[in-house]
């Protein structure tokens, strides 16, 4: 199932070097494929957990926090974070994204029947979103070297997340899939350089949805004022 939605979300020249990799049906060729499953699911888990320890590196600088906490602490929490809120990030995009690629490949490896996949497709877009908003408000929560207001206060900075995220990830997957140029610039990479602008996107929305998280709080408790400097000094703003 993984190997049949890996291929289908593939964009461009992409999916034909994937099919090679995780599709080949002799018995070296399955063992290959699960190896590189696992692999991409492990490179995935470390590349999730330095992003969420760099995410927290932002959203302290955006609530005035001077510093991180220690390297250790700070990248044990961070691969936490991945395993609680990255899985039901991981979860939520799934069903969102590849909701209709993944339903046509539980099909057809078990033939789970058309009712399943009717309920399937009305039941994804709740929970998908639900996942999506319960994940980034998680992050919201722990990221950041301070303590936090309660969930319902960071619920408006992690819908607004969700949003912009979903909507930037769509006008991506439609240029690159609109746009014949890409394809044929990057060829069999055309994937991964999709991947890497994907996760400028997803930064941009988590950051954006921490500012506004922020701010927020900022305004309910009464504060105006920056927490950090705030200096027209070049110097001091080199230092």
């Amino acid at each position: 199932v993984v190997a049949r939605t890996v291929v289908a979300i593939s964009p461009g020249s992409s999916d034909a070097l994937v099919a090679d990799v995780v599709e080949d049906g002799s018995e070296h060729g399955r063992d290959q494929g699960q190896l590189v499953v696992v692999l991409g699911l492990a490179t995935a888990f470390v590349a999730a957990t330095s992003a969420f320890a760099q995410l927290e590196r932002g959203a302290n600088r955006i609530y005035g926090t001077d510093r991180d906490r220690p390297a250790l602490r700070k990248y044990i929490r961070a691969a936490i974070l991945t395993l609680t809120a990255g899985s039901a990030l991981a979860f939520g995009l799934l069903l969102i994204v590849a909701g209709d690629p993944f339903g046509d490949a539980v099909e057809q490896v078990y033939h789970w029947g058309d009712a399943a996949e009717s309920v399937f497709d009305v039941v994804r877009w709740p929970l998908g979103l639900a996942a999506l908003v319960f994940a980034v408000t998680v992050l919201f929560r722990h990221a950041p070297r301070r303590q936090q207001p309660g969930l319902s206060w960071l619920a408006v900075g992690a819908t607004v997340t969700v949003l912009v995220w979903l909507a930037g990830s769509g006008l991506l997957g439609l240029y690159v899939v609109s746009a014949g140029n890409f394809g044929d610039t990057y060829g069999p990479l055309t994937a991964v350089m999709a991947l890497l602008l994907w996760a400028n996107v997803t930064g941009i929305a988590l950051l954006a949805g921490v500012a506004l998280a922020a701010q927020l709080e900022a305004v309910r408790a009464g504060g105006s004022d920056p927490l950090l400097t705030d200096s027209d000094d070049e110097s001091r703003n080199h230092l």
